[in-house]
């Protein structure tokens, strides 16, 4: 059977299950939060590179431990807890110290060692196997992009050459009858065309001409283009229970607190049960939206969960996130918040298993 742990992280069989320290490859006594991130990113993008292969449903869930792994170590109570639970766990120390007799080696035992080899030397095997496969797959993909482009090339090649040899043979037509019409080369004067084949009792128009109106820059002196709607501190509306934006129009859920703290799923959720003003057909805000109106710790909005100093692990705070409609679409459960302190920023995190503030937003209402 196959064991992503051994054979993707160097986890052996009898070390497992994996603790949140051998998933991220530290050591128990790592407390620097920097160490920590970079060794989770580490891991993630060595087992992503798996997710091409058939052990993709694998792949996945231990990605999933992985960004769990690094959540608990970056939580101080969650990890003083986790921490307690491997003391707990730990084996007792052996009381003897004696020498345990060799043991006798049958026949038996001896099988099922060379059955354990074989099975060890088969995983090893199928390993090799998956990243032949893997191999193969990524060169007829590249061999498959560049059959595409070559094609892709010769199409507009082709469409270039026919559109020049249109214009050229456009221009030959026109060239042909313009000298049928003009023999001796030179156009006579507009004053000097003779009217043919008209009857003498038929009077011929002059032309009329049209005449522009000048322009004139006085007309406009003094006029200045309409703003599009105030700005600083008068750009936002008191509507009671919401803000109006003036800049973008949007309508703001007034109350950056009042949502509580919740997962992505039920974040969308609660958006559609909102009702302010007396209006529904609120929604989650996208992270450009929410990076419009960041930080928002002025009035009218009230109760924004702003913290101006950076995220530091240990310190007592709070450094709290909002939820946006964006997903990632790299990976699966995965959705972007935007961090509500220090300078702010969009950041993925796994959607089912984080929680943050919501901040509704909503268009205007339509005026008939």
């Amino acid at each position: 059977m196959f064991d992503p742990y051994h054979k993707w992280l160097g986890i052996p069989r009898d070390k497992q299950p994996a603790t949140c320290y051998q998933l991220l490859g530290i050591q128990p006594g790592e407390r620097d939060p920097e160490v920590i991130e970079d060794a989770a990113i580490r891991q993630s993008a060595h087992v992503r590179s798996y997710q091409l292969g058939p052990h993709a449903a694998l792949c996945t869930t231990l990605l999933n431990e992985i960004a769990e792994a690094k959540a608990t170590l970056l939580n101080p109570d969650r990890r003083a807890a986790y921490d307690q639970q491997l003391a707990a766990m730990a084996p007792m120390a052996p009381m003897a110290t004696a020498v345990a007799p060799r043991p006798i080696v049958t026949a038996q035992a001896a099988a099922t060692r060379r059955s354990a080899v074989e099975a060890e030397e088969e995983d090893e095997f199928d390993f090799e196997e998956d990243r032949r496969q893997s191999r193969r797959r990524r060169r007829a993909a590249a061999r498959g992009g560049i059959a595409l482009d070559s094609r892709a090339l010769a199409i507009k090649v082709a469409a270039g050459v026919a559109a020049a040899v249109l214009v050229v043979a456009s221009l030959a037509i026109a060239l042909y009858f313009a000298l049928r019409e003009r023999p001796g080369g030179a156009a006579p004067a507009a004053d000097q065309v003779a009217v043919r084949n008209v009857p003498a009792n038929v009077v011929v128009a002059e032309p009329v001409v049209v005449k522009q109106p000048l322009p004139n820059p006085a007309a406009n002196q003094g006029k200045q283009p309409a703003p599009v709607g105030p700005v600083g501190k008068d750009r936002f509306i008191d509507r009671g229970d919401y803000v109006e934006d003036t800049k973008t129009g949007l309508w703001w859920q007034k109350d950056g607190a009042v949502s509580g703290r919740m997962q992505f799923f039920d974040a969308m959720k609660y958006a559609t049960t909102v009702k302010l003003g007396g209006h529904f057909g609120w929604r989650v805000p996208t992270k450009d939206e929410l990076a419009d109106i960041f930080p928002a710790t002025d009035p009218p909005f009230v109760n924004t969960r702003y913290n101006k100093e950076p995220f530091r692990a240990g310190v007592p705070g709070e450094w709290a996130s909002y939820w946006t409609s964006n997903l990632d679409p790299r990976l699966p459960d995965y959705a972007y918040i935007y961090q509500w302190y220090a300078k702010g920023g969009a950041n993925n995190c796994i959607a089912s298993k984080n929680f943050a503030y919501v901040r509704c937003v909503r268009n205007p209402v339509k005026k008939d």
